[in-house]
């Protein structure tokens, strides 16, 4: 999954990083954070972690209720990503 992993695992140490993902409203906004801190990774890179997360259920409802009118927030996914692993 490129450096989706790696980006995602130094944002659990880096407070700048957790703080500017936890303000993320798309695929392209964590793209674009990936890409200023060094790494590369695509926004379909960024769907397949959140698809993995939900089929997983690592995601609770009230993350997925976040989610409104099929507009892809990953705001929540990412944080719990970053909190949980």
């Amino acid at each position: 999954m490129s450096d989706l992993n790696a980006f995602l695992d130094k944002a659990k140490g880096d407070d700048g990083l957790k703080a500017k993902l936890s303000e993320v409203g798309t695929a392209a906004d964590v793209v674009a954070a990936g890409a200023e801190a060094g790494f590369s990774f695509t926004e379909a890179d960024v769907q397949a972690h959140y698809d993995a997360k939900v089929k997983s259920g690592e995601v609770s409802q009230e993350d997925l209720d976040k989610v409104s009118g099929g507009t892809f927030t990953i705001s929540p996914i990412i944080v719990a990503t970053i909190t949980i692993c």
